[in-house]
């Protein structure tokens, strides 16, 4: 069994750039504490061969609120995952998230492989991402189809869990409405929720798509995270800017 969200780092900003960790391993969760100085301060997450991503998150109050995603780091193998923080904030606590699941796009690199296993001239026009309901995690939008052109007809996958993808299905009819998205794409869907919520938009969203529509002044691949207020957010996976749909 897969173990997600399994470790939980909590991290206490306390009060010179002291970095303490106390354990190893995600049994008993690593407890690290941080005193502001006048320099950046450095958190160094220790993380197990079996991580693969991990997420630093803080709120103002240790014992209630909501945790808003900081920062994030895609990791392969054992050792220690480094943050960089300011000291701007004078209080504040953070809690890093240690997960084995597979990154977005590392998810999206599975999938992609197996269609041009079959089809070696797909392109990349299109990811959706779905959950079981509204949510402001990405991890929990966790289905994936991924949609490639070949040779003027679509092949498609979908994911079974967040490891395994079914059968590549094809149809002759032309995907319509996106352009290529060129691969590999430089934006982690978990970098895009952290612009997301840094421009103010921190309610749930139901869907995350992946896609460069032909519209004029869209000259990107982008995230778009379907809110539930049914708007939609556009995140750039190159210049980062965040905007909302019209």
């Amino acid at each position: 069994m897969a173990r997600t969200h399994a470790g939980v780092a909590l991290l206490g900003v306390l009060a010179t750039g002291l970095v303490s960790a106390l354990g190893q391993g995600s049994d008993p969760p690593i407890v690290i504490s941080v005193q502001p100085g006048d320099k950046p301060i450095t958190l160094a997450v220790p993380v197990a061969d079996w991580v693969r991503q991990v997420t630093l998150e803080s709120r103002t109050n240790v014992e209630n609120g909501t945790w808003l995603r900081r920062a994030w780091q895609r990791v392969s193998g054992a050792g220690t995952s480094t943050f960089q923080l300011d000291n701007s904030e004078r209080m504040a606590f953070f809690r890093a998230r240690r997960d084995a699941a597979p990154t977005f796009l590392d998810r999206v690199a599975t999938g992609l492989a197996l269609i041009t296993t079959s089809y070696p001239e797909a392109v990349l026009y299109e990811v959706d991402a779905t959950g079981t309901g509204p949510t402001s995690d990405p991890t929990e939008i966790s289905q994936l189809r991924i949609v490639c052109s070949v040779n003027g007809g679509t092949a498609l996958i979908a994911s079974t869990d967040l490891f395994t993808f079914g059968p590549v299905d094809s149809v002759p009819q032309p995907w319509l409405g996106d352009m290529q998205i060129p691969w590999p794409v430089n934006l982690d869907v978990m970098e895009a929720d952290i612009l997301l919520q840094g421009a103010g938009y921190q309610g749930p969203f139901q869907t995350i798509t992946l896609r460069h529509p032909v519209y004029p002044g869209l000259n990107e691949p982008y995230y778009i995270f379907g809110m539930t207020t049914g708007q939609y957010v556009f995140v750039g996976a190159d210049d980062k800017k965040v905007f909302l749909g019209q």
